[in-house]
């Protein structure tokens, strides 16, 4: 079982620079995919979505990579020293030469032709920053699944709390269920009997039982048990087996209120009615957990 809250960051340098990739994902009914990027890793997207949903598979999960320059990015403008020291010896030649006064400024020499440097991103730079970018993601996704393990088996824990406390009001529903079935059967018996009082007609005691059973029978929830049982141990078995179980942990759940709700207004026992409002307390508390698991 996994939360789908999550988070994770990883840092890969690429060249003089670092890619800092950062996944955060909250719950959602399905895996949807939302992308922060520098332009130049825009045309990555698809791929980068990609190496998320093989590790991730439900939430609202957000991926920005940032590139953090060095503090002279690659394409910044830089002193070309070497045509400087080239410029500055041949203009003092000059003056020497020609006998011309005057004094050269650093100003004067940054305006002459090839004084800066730009360098540019070549095509080696690209496959590296895409490398790193990969890179940098497919780590920060494994961090993102492993917070998300770790927050699931808290909720699996919490789940199973609950579970083992409607397990428990199940059994004191059975052991009440038989009870129910005679007081009701009781109640008629007596009901009909003192209508018959009251009348001249016959009726033999073997018929009156048989119909009155017939009756009470309507009150017996062996069969609505026996599904809720079913239902709470498939919850716990797929609780503890792990993986993405979300949805069938939803659609168990959704069982248990169905027979819980069945129960409590066919038994029409106090008791039993009572005990049913405790099983769909603990099963909501349930259901608030789910909300967050895979």
């Amino acid at each position: 079982m996994r939360s789908m809250t999550g988070f994770g960051r990883a840092r890969v340098p690429v060249h003089q620079d670092v890619l800092e990739a950062e996944i955060r994902s909250v719950n959602h009914r399905y895996l949807k995919f939302k992308a922060v990027l520098p332009d130049a890793l825009k045309p990555m997207e698809p791929e980068l979505e990609e190496i998320v949903r093989r590790s991730l598979h439900r939430g609202a999960v957000q991926l920005t990579i940032e590139r953090v320059a060095a503090k002279t990015p690659p394409d910044a403008p830089r002193l070309n020293l070497r045509a400087l020291r080239s410029y500055a010896r041949q203009i003092r030649d000059a003056q020497k030469r020609l006998k011309l006064p005057g004094e050269m400024t650093i100003g004067q020499l940054v305006a002459l032709p090839q004084a800066w440097i730009v360098d540019r991103e070549d095509a080696d730079t690209e496959r590296a920053l895409a490398a790193a970018a990969r890179k940098a993601v497919t780590q920060a996704v494994e961090e993102a699944a492993a917070t998300r393990e770790r927050e699931g088996r808290g909720i699996r824990k919490a789940c199973l709390a609950f579970i083992g406390r409607m397990e428990d009001t199940v059994r004191a529903i059975r052991d009440r269920a038989p009870a129910v079935v005679r007081e009701h059967q009781d109640r008629l018996l007596e009901r009909v009997r003192a209508l018959l009082a009251d009348t001249s007609a016959q009726v033999q005691d073997a018929d009156l039982l048989r119909e009155v059973a017939l009756l009470a029978d309507k009150c017996d929830i062996t069969e609505e048990l026996q599904r809720l049982e079913s239902h709470l141990r498939e919850f716990r078995r797929q609780a503890e087996a792990g993986g993405e179980v979300g949805r069938r942990l939803d659609f168990l759940s959704q069982e248990i209120l169905r027979e819980s709700n069945t129960i409590g207004v066919k038994a029409n026992d106090y008791a039993i009615a009572a005990a049913t409002v405790n099983l769909k307390a603990d099963l909501e508390k349930v259901k608030e957990q789910l909300e967050n698991v895979e």
